[in-house]
């Protein structure tokens, strides 16, 4: 850590896209979706080179999909011809033009759109749910439309 926290939250974005989340993050993604993605203990340091208390992970999502319909969604190509988009707008009202489809997402938990790059993580109303339960802190996340 580059400046003492009392607390980090449960999912983090680290230097070099590297993401970690916590110990009941952890075990709710293994509960869902068990063996799709790669976790290995992380060690978090104070600044003054003390272990953080809290047992975090690194995360690699290792679950692709393609359910993004960027014609029927508020997007920008990366460059003419590209297949790949970012949302328009990063707000609750631009993610929520963001279209997927629910039959190709059905079962997916956590993911990666194969075309969408901004935002580039998807949680499931399940996985959600999930961590509003438990009470975890995430980044501010908005729901798109699924049809």
């Amino acid at each position: 850590m580059e400046e003492s926290r009392k607390s980090l939250g449960s999912l983090l974005h680290l230097t070099n896209g590297v993401r970690a989340v916590d110990a009941p993050l952890h075990a709710i993604i293994e509960k869902l979706e068990p063996g799709v993605h790669q976790f290995w203990p992380l060690r978090i340091t104070t600044p003054k080179g003390k272990d953080y208390p809290v047992p975090y992970y690194g995360i690699i999502v290792r679950r692709y999909i393609d359910s993004f319909v960027p014609e029927q969604s508020a997007v920008h190509q990366v460059s003419e011809g590209s297949t790949a988009y970012f949302a328009n707008n990063p707000t609750k009202k631009g993610y929520g033009s963001l279209t997927v489809l629910k039959r190709v997402s059905a079962g997916a938990h956590l993911w990666h759109e194969r075309r969408l790059l901004n935002p580039s993580l998807f949680f499931s109303d399940e996985l959600q749910a999930a961590m509003t339960q438990w009470g975890l802190r995430v980044p501010t996340h908005h729901r798109l439309n699924a049809i």
